[in-house]
């Protein structure tokens, strides 16, 4: 159990976090310069198989190349999602579920499956808008709308990477008898 607990494991993952979220971010910005719509949705906790078999298998490593592929408007996977779990493409054009609040009546197909999957799930979703260049990102329910490339770094980089265990401070412990100093 300690094994993937040590110092070069936790280093390495956070490694593998880094370059994973460099090549989404890369890939986000360039998409969102060219107004080229993309969802991805990276897996944090709760499975998201039931999803993931409604689109194409490719277990393939996350990269800035293979996600701009993906989400050509030319290319047969473009429509639908990405799901990626650890740092592997599981599947691309997958269908996601739809929000169903009334507070998103002006959202895209794109935006309302990124907001629905965020409502069912712990995963973070990444929409990128074809129509204004926006990126977004979603994650329990919530959506943080026109995001710059720098702060979806920071953002994804702070909700994924592995944070040490902290050992609990004891409390000091308190007196039974309070005494007054002047006694």
């Amino acid at each position: 159990e300690r094994l993937g607990h040590t110092k070069l494991f936790t280093n390495e993952k956070t490694a593998e976090i880094n370059r994973m979220v460099l090549n989404i971010v890369e890939a986000c910005a360039i998409l969102a310069k060219e107004r080229k719509g993309a969802l991805i949705v990276i897996q944090s906790k709760v499975p998201l198989k039931e999803y993931s078999d409604t689109g194409i298998a490719l277990n393939a490593k996350v990269s800035k190349e293979l996600l701009l592929s993906i989400f050509n408007p030319l290319a047969p996977l473009h429509d639908g999602a990405v799901i990626i779990e650890g740092d592997n493409i599981v599947a691309a054009s997958c269908i996601l579920p739809h929000s169903f609040k009334n507070t998103v009546p002006l959202m895209g197909t794109r935006h309302k499956a990124a907001l629905g999957l965020s409502e069912s799930t712990d995963a973070h979703i990444i929409v990128v808008s074809e129509e204004k260049g926006f990126i977004s990102l979603c994650h329990n329910g919530d959506m943080l709308k026109d995001i710059s490339p720098e702060h979806l770094h920071a953002l994804l980089i702070e909700k994924l990477r592995p944070h040490k265990k902290r050992k609990a401070k004891k409390s000091p412990k308190l007196h039974k008898e309070f005494k007054h100093p002047h006694d």
